[in-house]
């Protein structure tokens, strides 16, 4: 059966947002996508994610961009979807984030149906960044440490950064807050671990982080490649919500260059 998709193109027109600020990220000016060793235009990474809370797994049901329902399942099997990020080409689009990488999030928006959100993400030699998806459910991965490493890596390196988060992102299902919110941030590099993953075996710097704000604490661990990049996040809140994102596939699809591509590609499988 073919698959459909929404396509919905993300703009900061309109939205009740607050800016979000890292102060310590390095963005270059120049040399834009041509540094990222990476994440390169035309690569696709899909992640399997599973969403679950008090031993309770949790597929979602439907999804729009500011409200979501999910699904009880009865099995961790069930409750596993796809979430996939595209490295779009600059040189057609207007930046979502000025000298940010443009890139789309491929998020389910019923079991058959999809959205593409866009957004950027940063690389070169400082410090590699991903902006998450701001869309239904995922709009959770705002509230706490981006993925985030500053380069180069080793074990015991510690960086801190801060960004302020406004309410709209604010849902009982993760963490409630009016008005602003400003987010203290913190990593360290705690191990170098070898992961067993869809792709093999993947040797990955472990990096906990931490989210401290005047509401709460939250902790997410990232497992970085120096040739895959993320392979796993691993995201949790206070009240026992957590979110788990790995990497199942690694692909290279260069005649995928715009949201547009996405979705035709999407309907042809």
């Amino acid at each position: 059966m073919k698959k459909t998709m929404l396509i919905i193109y993300f703009v900061w027109v309109g939205l009740p947002l607050v800016a979000q600020t890292f102060p310590k990220l390095k963005i270059e000016k120049i040399g834009i996508d041509k540094n990222n060793q990476v994440y390169q235009e035309g690569s696709v990474w899909a992640y399997e994610f599973l969403i679950e809370k008090d031993d309770t797994f949790f597929r979602i049901k439907n999804s729009s961009f500011d409200q979501f329902a999910l699904d009880t399942t009865f099995s961790q099997t069930e409750a596993q979807g796809t979430l996939s990020l595209y490295i779009l080409n600059g040189k057609f689009l207007k930046r979502t984030n000025p000298n940010q990488t443009q890139i789309g999030f491929l998020v389910p928006r019923t079991d058959t149906t999809f959205s593409v959100l866009q957004t950027g993400l940063v690389e070169n030699k400082h410090n590699v960044w991903i902006h998450p998806p701001r869309y239904g459910f995922f709009n959770c991965l705002q509230t706490g440490p981006y993925p985030y490493v500053k380069l180069p890596l080793e074990v015991g390196k510690t960086w801190s950064d801060d960004f302020r988060i406004g309410s709209y992102y604010a849902n009982p299902a993760w963490q409630k807050w009016e008005n602003s919110l400003l987010m203290h941030l913190n990593y360290s590099v705690v191990d170098e671990v070898t992961l067993d993953t869809d792709l093999g075996k993947i040797i990955c710097f472990k990096i906990s982080s931490q989210a401290v704000s005047e509401v709460a604490t939250t902790q997410h661990t990232f497992y970085y490649s120096e040739k895959y990049g993320f392979v796993r996040m691993e995201y949790a809140w206070g009240n026992g919500l957590r979110v788990t994102l790995k990497l199942k596939q690694r692909a290279f699809h260069p005649e995928i260059e715009t949201a547009e591509d996405i979705f035709e590609n999407l309907n042809k499988e």
